[in-house]
């Protein structure tokens, strides 16, 4: 589970970064670590949860919580958890409600091994590796998708 995680975080992470590393940060992207999570922040727009989305907060990090909030309330925006759950999530739950937080919906990720893909004749999905020449694509596709 905290592979999936990882690896979901780790691409938003790297486009966010990208994002923010343009010249002159013209999203003002702000990023900050608590512990072993990560805090984006978009003071300019504030509504956006995946710009405004703390990654990788577990419950060791519960005690940092305070912190996260404090970090978000200082700038004005409301910061997005999805967690996971794990092993003494009551603790990081009751440290996010402790802030104000307030649990809104799940999250699903879906896994499996890989395996032979159905031939194209086969279905109307097509699955294609894109490699760095696609990555602008391919980020336009995702906002797109997420009617962003």
């Amino acid at each position: 589970m905290r592979r999936l995680e990882a690896a979901s975080d780790a691409f938003m992470l790297d486009w966010l970064d990208g994002a923010r590393q343009q010249v002159g940060n013209p999203c003002g992207l702000l990023l900050e670590r608590f512990g072993a999570a990560t805090a984006p922040a978009n003071p300019r727009t504030p509504g956006v949860d995946f710009m405004n989305r703390v990654m990788g907060l577990w419950p060791e990090d519960a005690d940092r919580v305070p912190e996260i909030a404090s970090f978000y309330r200082r700038l004005g925006v409301r910061p997005w958890f999805e967690l996971a759950p794990s092993a003494e999530f009551d603790r990081l739950a009751a440290a996010l409600a402790s802030e104000g937080a307030a649990q809104i919906g799940f999250q699903a990720v879906l896994y499996g091994r890989a395996e032979q893909a159905v031939a194209a004749s086969e279905s109307a999905v097509q699955v294609a590796e894109v490699g760095p020449g696609g990555a602008r694509e391919t980020a336009d596709l995702l906002l797109a998708g997420n009617e962003v």
